[in-house]
């Protein structure tokens, strides 16, 4: 578990450097939740860009 939040602490902190705007450290933690939760197949991405729970 302790993997996980530093691998998306680390996404945070890509995000921020992508964003390049005023993006806030709670937001960049969120990006980077829904990107694990996507990479782990917990979430999908509709095709409007809404983050909906993973089914299968």
């Amino acid at each position: 578990v302790k993997g996980v939040f530093l691998w998306i602490y680390e996404r945070a902190i890509d995000i921020v450097k992508k964003a390049k705007k005023n993006l806030t450290p709670d937001a960049a933690y969120r990006s980077a939740c829904q990107i694990w939760l996507v990479k782990n197949n917990m979430l999908s991405i509709s095709k409007n860009g809404e983050v909906l729970p993973y089914s299968s």
